[in-house]
């Protein structure tokens, strides 16, 4: 997930379209936005710590 982040990132940067990412990358629109406003507030593309939830046993 972490190479989709990096691509959907570049091809921000290159100034492709929404639409055209989603298709090239294969993630939703959602996941383009927020990778989107990540970058814009300047915050790390990397997930947080303890995102990833809790394994029941």
């Amino acid at each position: 997930m972490e190479a989709k982040r990096q691509r959907v990132s570049d091809l921000h940067r290159a100034q492709v379209s929404v639409g055209e990412i989603d298709e090239i990358v294969g993630v939703s629109k959602t996941m383009v936005y927020g990778t989107k406003n990540k970058l814009e507030a300047g915050d790390s593309l990397e997930r947080k710590p303890g995102s990833g939830g809790h394994n029941k046993s």
